[in-house]
């Protein structure tokens, strides 16, 4: 082929690959940026455990503070079945579309035993979720939560949104078993509180801001 015809289609090949390129930018600049959202992390948390260890289900941490320090928007913390001497206050908010869930292990109950536990202020209990927002409680008993001066509830929703309790048992707590206070977008679904035999059902949006007792 003559040497004016190879250059013919080399310039008419550069010419495409450019047209090419300035379309792929044009559409570029035309689609919606996307936003990486990294998958939520799952802990575990076990009677067996160590806080120094990583959270993994192999190495599960011993406290459900500990896992409620590092949970993060999206992240699920299982529980496993047994009983943990401590009260529980959630550090961090999730987000919409992305709940902090904090969760007995499937087919166990994870137990939260406060008795004897100090209460620093008013609106504590065995599990307090206080100026947060998207968390979810699912399958925890919470018992002996006996403080008479500050606290002594089971369950603690205050000033938060978008906190789901579901599937809970409180029994013999000083105060309400589930207290909501000054919050919105709560839900309380099949959750027993002092009486194991006193099954209620209830969805509150927004929450009576008054109100200290269950929805």
């Amino acid at each position: 082929m003559p040497a004016c015809g190879n250059k013919f289609i080399k310039d008419g090949m550069k010419k495409i690959i450019f047209n090419s390129v300035l379309i792929a930018l044009a559409l570029s600049l035309l689609l919606p940026a996307r936003t990486a959202r990294a998958a939520g992390k799952t802990y575990y948390v076990a009677t067996n455990g160590k806080d120094s260890n990583a959270g993994t289900q192999a190495a599960p941490w011993r406290t459900i503070q500990k896992a409620a320090n590092v949970a993060a928007a999206g992240d699920t913390v299982y529980v496993r079945g047994g009983t943990y001497h401590e009260k529980v206050i959630v550090k961090n908010s999730g987000a919409a579309g992305n709940y902090i869930t904090f969760s007995s292990y499937p087919g166990e109950t994870a137990v939260v035993d406060v008795r004897d536990i100090k209460m620093e202020n008013y609106h504590e209990g065995g599990f307090t979720v206080n100026q947060k927002s998207y968390v979810q409680i699912v399958g925890f008993r919470i018992v002996n939560s006996n403080s008479t001066d500050n606290g002594g509830f089971g369950i603690v929703c205050v000033q938060s949104d978008h906190c789901n309790v579901k599937n809970n048992q409180t029994y013999n707590t000083y105060r309400s078993g589930i207290m909501i206070r000054s919050s919105s977008n709560v839900v309380v679904e099949a959750t027993t509180w002092n009486s194991p035999t006193t099954t209620a059902t209830r969805k509150c949006s927004p929450f009576r801001a008054a109100s200290s007792s269950p929805c």
